[in-house]
């Protein structure tokens, strides 16, 4: 056994960056181990690390008058116990020094197996501590190796992390040895171990890349707001500067595109749209949509919907490939976004105008007034509210099942014929500008786009945020 235990623990302490305290218990427990293995199981052994680093060990025996076989082993007589103190009678325990040295090979061979796991738990632990602190960060690596079904094995240094296949860019490859960059996504502990997962698609990656890249990012004076991906193809990043003398899409994009051009060659050419943030959630959504350019924007801000007027030249850049620019822009900006021409504008404001005159014209009408409604269920949906043409287009269908005193095919039926009254007159007053009619196309506004491998955009707000992004502090 070392004489001086505390030389060693410093060192491996230093080495593996373990806690001092928690490599004592292990030396203790690894002794302790080691003692029982010799004196007997049921030993109650203490072990002492003293400040000079010497082990002290101690088995606590009872002081007995005569010593049962059984329990030999945890037991003294009196007259020996006596010989160490005096004082000490029948019934009474005592600490009986152990030589270290004196337990043998075996016993110190088994020491030296409990410390071994002991460490080994202890660096387990320390590892899990310390990468769970960093999720989020973006780290660099070396590739060791390609697990079946496409994950990627990254050594980190003090341990190996894993990079899924599913969290890797579409069709980049790397090749062993070749150092690669990814963000911690999240830090796992099982039986195995501490287990890193990597991540290269998570819209926070873009962010840790630009935090590299742009120093006004790392201080904190430029802050991205939001970042969106479809991975290996386009993001957009919403930044906005805490400092009015600084421009955060110019600081971003870099002297000569420098800055981003390197964001884009880790990314394996994902085009990056830089978009500054706005108070105005009509300007924001106008950047938000770049690089097509609005003619104007109609924005709901209770509803969070917005509508975006280009004109025709313009549509299939603002919808962008698979509908990529549009339904980016909604998950930056937080709003449902419709592209729309201005034809199919004006026609939308038409058929809304015309919706309106007739809710004001019929809307107070009477269902009593209605052809085929009996009028006493006439007026039990009075009762309920349901008695005029607009309570009952407001209504729910699914809510008649349970209407008190109404059975459920009588109330759809009245339901039908409010329908039928309201559309007769829309289909007589509906005012459909001449320029559009001459345009049967217009007609469905998204019509056009049928074949041109663009998907519709209407209400594409997949992954959107439920409001609009707010940078911190303001």
């Amino acid at each position: 056994m070392l004489q001086n235990v505390v030389q060693m623990i410093n060192q491996i302490s230093k080495e593996k960056n373990i806690d001092k305290t928690i490599l004592m218990a292990a030396v203790t427990e690894a002794i302790s181990h080691a003692a029982k293995r010799k004196y007997g199981e049921n030993d109650n052994v203490e072990v002492e690390i003293t400040d000079a680093g010497e082990i002290e060990a101690y088995m606590y025996r009872t002081v007995v008058a005569e010593i049962d076989e059984e329990l030999a082993d945890s037991q003294i007589l009196l007259d020996d116990a006596q010989a160490l103190d005096p004082d000490l009678e029948v019934g009474d325990e005592i600490a009986v020094a152990i030589d270290v040295d004196d337990l043998g090979r075996i016993a110190a061979q088994t020491a030296k197996q409990v410390l071994v796991q002991k460490l080994r738990e202890a660096e387990r632990d320390v590892i899990f501590a310390e990468y769970q602190q960093r999720v989020g960060d973006v780290v660099n690596g070396n590739v060791i190796r390609y697990e079946k079904g496409g994950d990627m094995i990254v050594e980190l240094g003090r341990t190996e992390a894993l990079l899924p296949r599913k969290e890797q860019i579409p069709n980049e490859r790397f090749r062993r040895g070749e150092r690669v960059r990814a963000m911690i996504m999240e830090v796992t502990d099982d039986l195995k171990g501490p287990q890193v997962i990597l991540s290269r698609i998570h819209p926070e990656f873009l962010k840790g890349l630009f935090e590299y890249e742009v120093p006004e990012v790392y201080d904190g004076i430029i802050e991205i707001v939001r970042a969106v991906r479809d991975p290996g193809e386009r993001a957009k990043i919403l930044v906005v500067s805490r400092d009015p003398n600084i421009d955060p899409v110019g600081a971003c994009v870099g002297m000569k595109g420098s800055r981003v051009r390197a964001v884009v060659q880790e990314l394996r050419g994902e085009r990056i749209d830089i978009v500054e943030f706005s108070d105005e959630s009509a300007t924001l959504l106008q950047r938000a949509m770049n690089p097509a350019e609005l003619t104007r924007i109609v924005v709901d801000e209770a509803n969070k919907q917005a509508t975006a007027i280009v004109e025709e030249g313009q549509q299939a850049l603002a919808i962008g490939r698979r509908g990529q620019n549009v339904r980016l822009a909604a998950k930056l900006t937080g709003y449902s976004i419709d592209i729309l021409t201005e034809d199919a504008f004006t026609l939308l404001e038409a058929q809304e105008d015309a919706r309106e005159q007739v809710l004001r014209e019929l809307g107070d009408l009477s269902v009593a007034a209605l052809d085929g409604v009996d009028p006493q269920l006439a007026a039990d949906l009075a009762a309920i509210k349901l008695g005029t043409l607009r309570q009952m287009l407001q209504a729910n269908p699914k809510a008649f099942t349970s209407l008190p005193g109404i059975e459920h095919a009588e109330a759809l039926a009245v339901y039908a014929k409010v329908v039928q009254r309201l559309d007769a007159r829309y289909e007589e007053i509906k005012p459909v500008p001449e320029e559009i009619l001459a345009r049967p196309e217009l007609v469905n506004p998204f019509a056009a786009l049928e074949g041109s491998g663009d998907a519709p955009l209407v209400g594409s707000t997949e992954g959107s945020e439920p409001a609009t992004p707010e940078p911190e502090g303001k």
